[in-house]
């Protein structure tokens, strides 16, 4: 079954449970007007990512993890998570029905930190990982971490963040997710990507999200 095709018939049979609210108030109109567009965003970003490649639920029991998910991810979007959080949700539902692994425990793990993610933590994050990348041996070689990082400074400061302290500042909260550690290295605090981050990014490039939603700036 087409990902797209099962994802439009749960959301004709599911929004209307989600939603909830019953009408005759102007401040239950008001509520469900936001509600509505929110939920018509969120279905327009999972559609073009799913469209995107070839994804396909072939039982039931993908169908009902897939449900799940979509209850969760809608849920998110009713909460006000910004469009570019939306994205990496929508694109890890992608990366999942592509390897075959749809599982809404994992997913809600997923949605939980992603969720919570600034622009500036995904741009940190994301540039970060890019050039850790450049290091072939980052994760066993603690003098792999120093160089990364300097990159990552020197490409954004000030360019998105005003100085390093600011840079610093936002690996330092982004640690809170489980993406980012930091570690001791060069005689000074050093943040590295954790294998977390390797297991997310492997469903849903920060690069491309960010790219597909405005780009860094």
């Amino acid at each position: 079954m087409d990902l797209p095709r099962v994802l439009t018939a749960l959301a004709g049979d599911l929004l209307p449970i989600v939603t909830g609210l019953p009408l005759g108030s102007t401040l239950a109109e008001s509520v469900h007007r936001l509600i509505d567009g929110r939920h018509r965003q969120a279905k327009d970003v999972l559609v073009e990512e799913l469209r995107q490649g070839r994804a396909f639920v072939e039982t039931i029991a993908e169908v009902d993890e897939l449900a799940a998910i979509f209850l969760k991810y809608i849920r998110a979007a009713e909460e006000g998570t910004a469009r570019l959080n939306l994205r990496l949700m929508a694109m890890t539902i992608r990366g999942m029905a592509h390897k075959r692994t749809l599982a809404a425990s994992r997913f809600l793990y997923y949605a939980g930190f992603l969720a919570t993610l600034t622009r500036e933590e995904v741009i940190a994050i994301a540039t970060l990982y890019k050039n850790e990348a450049l290091e072939p041996d980052r994760i066993s070689d603690s003098e792999a971490r120093g160089p990364a990082r300097v990159r990552t400074r020197d490409e954004f400061v000030p360019a998105v963040f005003p100085t390093e302290r600011h840079l610093n500042s936002t690996f330092q909260a982004a640690t809170r997710t489980g993406l980012v550690v930091g570690a001791s290295g060069w005689g000074r605090l050093e943040y590295e990507t954790t294998p977390l981050m390797e297991e997310v990014a492997a469903l849903a490039p920060f690069r491309d999200a960010l790219e597909n939603e405005g780009g860094y700036l």
